[in-house]
């Protein structure tokens, strides 16, 4: 019995620890990113500057490029080691298809009361030189069959007491594929 109340409390944890979502971004010198980031930058059709991040979470640490494309915002993700994660692009509520904003507001509808939409980045998952060609092709129309699409929306929640921040994933139909509560230490957070 003991062990079972272990193993109960050990897995609420966890659970615990994968719905909420901390991240604290600390901006990094160019000359200190590796050779590999470096060269999949230079595949990428950019005049901005680019701007580097080590991203630290609860359970895993990364390295982002930030950039500005066309006027929209690029964030670039790749692991510890340099390998590509996704590609976000931040959007409009209305550059969504009409069907897919439909079924997440009726999600949204269905948990809070009150919500508000602060944030959307149309995310983009696949290999290295699909996701340059994505970059490059500067629209978030006519993909590759290759890319997976999720939405990443941080939304304003309230249901009882003070609102909260909340990122959700859904799939590009508008399935709701994960809800993380935002947690901030103040001192130490950057808002891009």
């Amino acid at each position: 019995m003991r062990l079972y109340i272990i193993i109960l409390f050990l897995s609420s944890i966890n659970f615990a620890f994968g719905q909420n979502k901390f991240e604290k971004e600390s901006r990094i010198n160019t000359d200190e990113v590796p050779e590999k980031g470096i060269q999949f930058i230079s595949k990428v059709n950019t005049s901005s500057k680019v701007k580097w991040y080590f991203e630290q979470g609860l359970t895993d640490n990364s390295y982002e490029a930030k950039t500005k494309i066309s006027n929209r915002k690029y964030s670039i993700e790749f692991d510890t080691l340099f390998n590509i994660q996704d590609v976000e692009i931040e959007i409009s509520q209305s550059e969504m298809p009409k069907p897919t904003i439909s079924k997440i507001e009726m999600v949204l509808d269905s948990i809070y009361k009150k919500h508000s939409i602060s944030k959307i980045q149309i995310q983009y998952q696949g290999d290295k030189k699909t996701l340059i060609e994505v970059i490059n092709n500067n629209s978030i129309e006519n993909l590759s069959p290759k890319v997976k699409t999720q939405y990443e929306i941080i939304v304003k929640c309230k249901s009882t007491g003070r609102p909260k921040l909340y990122e959700f994933t859904f799939d590009a139909e508008g399935k709701l594929i994960s809800k993380k509560e935002i947690i901030f230490n103040t001192s130490d957070h950057l808002e891009y």
